[in-house]
């Protein structure tokens, strides 16, 4: 039997947490399995009944699954174990790591990611700069690698940090693979390169007000979130996220508190993770 899993959403995050749970299921199911995803050149599998295709061509199958994400209460990756009848156990996805791409360093140094898809999942109010200055009086080099130098909307455009290595750009992801592999650990949103940090391996130090502590990844994860203020609106199934990003934009705010999940995580906060993941991984 042919089964293809289609992996609608072509958000990185989705497609890693997704990615994971191919093998159980092509156990399970003893078929032969087709993976579609955009994202089909950065995952390996030893399982060789398990194929990665970015494409179907003329390929017939005898069932088809569209997997897709969905704005709920629960982790990134049990949406998929529910949506294939799995139990949900958190798998790190595996992620190819030669890339043929160069980013030597000989000095330490910590990869960062400041931009995402909307308004609501940035950490600003210089917060940045700050952990930025404190990393590199830690002599750790720091280096932006998101795409862009300055992201948003006309309503609002976010910058890297000043004092970080500009690293931003349309780069492939294999070359962003070489360079997280060799960070000493990883500091993002809840975004994909989060996600791929994570998949390589590394600590996170994730920084995100609007998903509960529960929606990413639970292993390497220093996450920082202020639940003392309003905070988790992506996963508050009575808000109808999905339409009303759409209809209302960049500035989207589920709850109308102007970003205040995460104008109410301070430097001390993230500082504090910072600290917690450098002494474990001395450790």
């Amino acid at each position: 039997m042919k089964i293809l899993l289609n992996f609608i959403t072509e958000s990185l995050g989705d497609n890693i947490a997704f990615s994971a749970y191919a093998d159980a299921y092509q156990k399970k199911h003893n078929c032969d399995l087709y993976v579609k995803t955009v994202w089909s050149n950065i995952f390996q599998t030893d399982n060789d009944k398990v194929h990665f295709i970015s494409s179907i061509g003329q390929e017939v199958f005898d069932k088809q699954i569209d997997i897709e994400f969905e704005f709920v209460d629960k982790p990134l990756q049990k949406i998929i174990c529910d949506k294939l009848d799995l139990d949900y156990k958190e798998v790190v996805p595996r992620v190819k790591t030669e890339t043929g791409q160069k980013f030597e360093k000989k000095k330490k140094y910590v990869c960062i990611s400041t931009h995402s898809t909307a308004q609501m999942k940035y950490w600003t109010d210089g917060g940045w700069d700050k952990t930025v200055k404190y990393l590199k009086n830690l002599g750790y080099d720091v280096y932006a690698i998101d795409k862009y130098k300055v992201f948003g909307s006309d309503q609002k455009r976010n910058k890297i940090p000043i004092k970080a290595l500009d690293e931003t750009g349309d780069y492939p992801i294999e070359y962003r693979i070489e360079q997280i592999k060799n960070c000493d650990f990883f500091i993002g949103l809840s975004t994909g390169l989060s996600w791929l940090a994570w998949a390589l391996g590394k600590k996170v130090v994730m920084i995100s007000g609007c998903t509960d502590s529960h929606s990413e990844f639970f292993s390497n994860n220093y996450r920082v979130i202020n639940e003392s203020v309003c905070h988790g609106c992506l996963n508050d199934v009575s808000i109808d996220n999905k339409n009303r990003i759409l209809s209302e934009g960049w500035m989207y705010c589920p709850r109308n508190k102007n970003f205040e999940c995460s104008k109410k995580i301070s430097f001390e906060m993230v500082k504090q993770k910072i600290d917690k993941c450098i002494k474990e991984i001395n450790e």
